[in-house]
């Protein structure tokens, strides 16, 4: 009995612990954007639309408006050669929300790693893009909302190739851009509650303990 105890104590931290360090992407604050063309020549990736909303936590989102109206800028360009490796690349995303008085940079980035997912069936399947970025702080309104780095998650829609080999292009598609939690920070956090979950289990083992004895 002393020994499921503690078990199934570690179990519970252990599993607290596999949450939060595979928590790399945060879901807020998000800036979602939508109506985005996408278009790849072999040398460039280029997207660009509207920057929608911003929501900072669930139930709490604010519209992004730009010069003429709602919508504000979301802008990506990187050079990505034919086997889909990122050279370099810059996000920005423009526009103003509540209690701005004019449009401005709300989120600069410089790009540092591009994931690919082409759809297995991609003439009628949608392909997504996660471009990861490193925050321009001195250049980004919501510096402190994204912290140091961040992921762009873009659905480009039916494209119709399934690899950088090709040229392709779409429209109306959609983005979400967050921050993530660097790998130390996990790291970190996965250190600490594995620690605390060791601590657990050996409290509860002396507890049992001394509930067994007095028992005796």
């Amino acid at each position: 009995m002393r020994n499921l105890v503690s078990f199934l104590s570690f179990l519970f931290v252990f599993m607290t612990c596999s949450a939060v360090a595979s928590a790399g992407v945060l879901k807020y604050p998000d800036i979602y954007s939508n109506s985005l063309f996408v278009d790849y020549n072999a040398t460039g990736f280029f997207v660009e639309g509207a920057a929608w909303k911003l929501t900072t936590a669930k139930g709490n989102s604010k519209f992004i408006y730009g010069d003429s109206g709602r919508g504000g800028l979301f802008s990506l360009n990187a050079v990505v050669d034919n086997a889909g490796n990122l050279a370099s690349g810059v996000l920005e995303i423009r526009g103003k929300v509540n209690g701005m008085t004019e449009v401005g940079t709300l989120l600069k980035a410089e790009l540092t790693g591009l994931t690919s997912a082409f759809a297995s069936n991609p003439t009628v399947e949608s392909s997504f893009f996660f471009f990861d970025f490193r925050v321009l702080a001195s250049q980004s309104l919501l510096a402190n909302l994204y912290g140091s780095t961040g992921l762009v998650t873009l659905d480009a829609g039916v494209i119709g190739v399934d690899s950088f080999n090709h040229f392709f292009s779409s429209s109306n598609n959609t983005a979400d851009t967050n921050p993530t939690v660097p790998e130390p920070s996990a790291a970190a956090i996965w250190a600490t509650l594995l620690a605390c979950g060791w601590g657990v289990c050996r409290r509860s083992g002396r507890t049992l303990d001394r509930l067994f004895a007095a028992g005796r």
